[in-house]
């Protein structure tokens, strides 16, 4: 039994130690926090600058 609380013991220790660790992922990590508020602050700042588009066109292409 003393070995399973030491086992649970040091698990909790480790996911202590992992969740005091923070990772920060920059810009050019595409899918990102970061980068994907870069690229919604880009949008903002063309509609703000040009207004609401009154068409959107999106093209799919396949590589073959």
């Amino acid at each position: 039994m003393e070995n399973m609380e030491d086992v649970e013991n040091l698990n909790e220790e480790s996911n202590e130690n992992q969740k005091s660790e923070k990772t920060f992922l920059s810009q050019s990590f595409h899918g990102s926090r970061r980068h994907l508020r870069k690229l919604s602050c880009n949008a903002l700042c063309i509609v703000s600058e040009y207004g609401q588009p009154t068409l959107f066109i999106t093209l799919t292409c396949n590589a073959r």
